[in-house]
C-alpha cells in the first residue's frame, strides 16, 4: 500500500487547460522538487471524461534522492 501523498488538482484550480495543463503541471514538479524536496512527482492528464491520458514521473536529481546518498550524509 501506497503512503498517502500530497495532491493538487491543477484542472479544479484553474479549469480546463487543454494542452497547457501538462506544461503547468511540468513547472509546477519542477519547482517543487527545486525546493528540496526529495520525492518523485507524478504529473498526469486525461481521465474518464477525456479522450485521451498521459503520466510523466519526475525524479529529484542524483544528489538528493536517499538511494544515491551514502549512509550518514544527507544533503
Amino acid at each position: 500500500m501506497l503512503a498517502p501523498r500530497r495532491r493538487i488538482d491543477l484542472e479544479s484550480q484553474l479549469g480546463p487547460l487543454s494542452g497547457a495543463l501538462g506544461v503547468l503541471q511540468c513547472a509546477a514538479a519542477a519547482a517543487y522538487l527545486e525546493s528540496g524536496a526529495t520525492g518523485n512527482v507524478l504529473a498526469t492528464a486525461g481521465g474518464p471524461r477525456h479522450d485521451a491520458t498521459a503520466a510523466l514521473l519526475l525524479t529529484p536529481p542524483p544528489a538528493l534522492r536517499p538511494s544515491t546518498q551514502e549512509r550518514g550524509q544527507h544533503p
